[in-house]
């Protein structure tokens, strides 16, 4: 087998005239030509089936040295004219200026299946973009790209593909943990596939330079390969390609969010034209549901690229894309009105998935706060994101809560050490700073109570907390033969909290309660009384419910208290404490509440 390279790039576009290989600026220009470093003793470790029989390569050709050669860059096999593609960047939010294929060599563009497929070397050898790195790769950090973009793939998440992963017999100093302790790692090569390689930065890089001929036929070059459907002419022409890149922006973004996927170095340079998934450096998956969670150690500290941030960078970058473009244009409006529309839309497309995910296929007002509430219990928990979504398709609309629970327990990592309490809190004065922190710090222990009983979900709610809305039990106790029933048709009866409930840094027990009389008729009063024993370490009160009984108000509207009582008079009437475990309880009542609508199989 012949392999056939097109050359379209390098035909279309200019060229770097020197085609000596060392670090530079090189202007007026896509890409410079350069050959990879030879190998000593290259090694073929892994081929992707799926991915060869993509191009159309033979089982022969595979197994031949002259295809070990091409994918180790070890030899030019064929026609092909390998090159390192020019482009610049805003990193961390900052303007780069020129970037470009420090460590990835292209060998040129191949046609199967009326598809064109780029075939890039990543780690072959130096480039004039590699500043004062080595232009190598390590064989930890390929196997991570080699089989992340295949499971990508299989995620259903748009994404380059690998074809091999190759060793190349060669050592290669890397500080893997940037302290200053550079060892020596086994080198290698992963070829990776793509339509191309042409980033957000390669507009930006000929835009910057004020290079208008060259920005305009990269830009028509990129709309006749790969964008043909867009007919339109003159500025329509170039705005519709930026919609188009928009929404395919958009798209692999909500495919991230879905998988719970963080890229963890979205600048501008890492952005496809084709809205797939580029340079997989450090990035990594969700476990615990935490939206501040980045795999960049350098991100640690700003965390830019959190994966709760990342259709806001996406949306960034669109707009740096927008600015490069913007001379073959000229007017700022259309192109607002498309940034516009994909912060609205990925707002309404994210609902969408995230219900697909639940298996919910009715919509309503309710569906943004389930959603909101879901993710915000995830977080508290520390629930495996990807875990819980999968335990999730094993509920099936006849489960109890409880069995919910069962199901998808294995979702909380440590579910015995989700300990500790919650502070509610309202209609708070002017003392409720001071007060939350000595409640909060335990210097003062609260006693607040519940006035009322907290339902277990809004679909149990009555019209009146003291009314049950669904009927009364059947003759003899039971349900048994009756249509009516004294229970709700997805919850029990009983509240998540009842009236008077609320936790203590103490606990009280309770011993000889009695009433005054057995008996009540519309002219007496009974009394009620208890010995209330503190039976903890720390010191604290017990007290009644604030309402209309007597001993909640004393001194008829005197306010002789001491400075000093805004403490206890805030503890019991600011809120109440409530176990952080509960938030487990949330959750299944959550489940509960949609149990009824969801599909037996989940939209994964």
């Amino acid at each position: 087998m012949s392999i056939q390279f097109l050359h379209k790039f390098t035909t279309n576009l200019p060229s770097d005239p020197i085609e000596e290989n060392y670090t530079r600026q090189v202007s007026n220009a896509a890409f410079s030509y350069v050959k990879p470093k030879t190998p000593s003793r290259p090694k073929l470790l892994h081929l992707a089936k799926e991915v060869q029989n993509l191009i159309g390569f033979s089982d022969d050709f595979v197994q031949s040295e002259s295809f070990l050669n091409l994918v180790s860059g070890a030899e030019i096999v064929g026609n092909a004219k390998p090159f390192a593609m020019n482009y610049a960047g805003h990193q961390f939010g900052n303007w780069a200026g020129q970037l470009g294929d420090g460590r990835a060599i292209v060998l040129g563009e191949i046609e199967h299946n009326n598809q064109l497929f780029t075939l890039q070397l990543k780690g072959a050898g130096p480039t004039p973009y590699s500043r004062r790195a080595d232009g190598l790769a390590v064989l930890r950090s390929s196997i991570r790209e080699h089989l992340c973009s295949e499971a990508m793939f299989h995620l259903g998440v748009p994404t380059t593909r690998s074809l091999s992963l190759v060793s190349t017999g060669d050592e290669v100093v890397r500080d893997v943990m940037y302290d200053g302790n550079a060892a020596l790692e086994k080198g290698a090569i992963v070829c990776r596939i793509a339509p191309s390689f042409i980033r957000f930065g390669s507009f930006e890089l000929l835009s910057s330079q004020n290079d208008i001929e060259n920005l305009k036929l990269l830009t028509d070059y990129t709309i006749t390969n790969y964008y043909p459907e867009i007919n339109s002419l003159g500025k329509e022409k170039y705005l519709a390609f930026f919609k188009t890149v928009a929404e395919k922006t958009r798209e692999l973004l909500l495919h991230w969010q879905r998988v719970g996927f963080v890229h963890g170095v979205m600048n501008t340079d890492n952005m496809c034209i084709h809205g797939i998934t580029i340079d997989y450096g450090p990035y990594g998956w969700l476990e615990d549901y935490n939206p501040n969670w980045t795999p960049n150690t350098t991100d640690a500290a700003g965390k830019r690229y959190r994966f709760g941030n990342q259709s806001n960078i996406a949306l960034w970058n669109l707009y740096q894309l927008a600015n490069a473009l913007y001379p073959l244009i000229e007017e700022a409006a259309p192109l607002e009105e498309i940034l516009n529309h994909y912060a609205k839309k990925y707002d309404e497309d994210f609902l969408e998935m995230m219900l697909k995910k639940l298996g919910i296929t009715s919509k309503n007002d309710e569906n943004e706060n389930l959603i909101q509430q879901l993710l915000s219990n995830l977080e508290q928990t520390e629930t495996d994101y990807t875990i819980f979504f999968r335990n999730l398709n094993q509920i099936e609309k006849t489960d109890s809560v409880e069995d919910c629970v069962v199901k998808i327990s294995a979702t909380f990592y440590k579910p015995e050490e989700v300990t500790g309490v919650i502070l509610e809190t309202w209609h708070l004065g002017s003392q409720s700073g001071n007060a939350i922190a000595e409640v909060l710090y335990g210097d003062y222990n609260p006693s607040g109570k519940l006035p009322m009983s907290f339902p277990r979900s809004v679909g149990q709610l009555p019209l009146y907390y003291n009314y049950k809305s669904t009927g009364r039990p059947g003759a003899d106790g039971t349900d048994a033969g009756s249509v009516f029933w004294s229970h709700y048709g997805d919850e029990k009866n009983t509240p998540l909290y009842p009236f008077g409930y609320g936790l203590s840094y103490t606990t009280f027990e309770y011993s000889n309660i009695r009433l005054s009389s057995k008996t009540l008729d519309l002219e007496s009063s009974i009394t009620a009384s208890v010995t209330v024993s503190n039976t903890g370490k720390v010191k604290g009160k017990e007290r009644e419910s604030q309402g209309k009984g007597k001993g909640t108000r004393k001194g008829k509207g005197k306010r002789k208290e001491k400075r000093t009582n805004w403490k206890e008079k805030m503890s019991a009437s600011m809120g109440f404490l409530r176990p952080i475990s509960d938030i487990k309880k949330s959750v299944s009542i959550l489940l509960s509440n949609f149990l009824f609508t969801m599909l037996c199989n989940l939209s994964y």
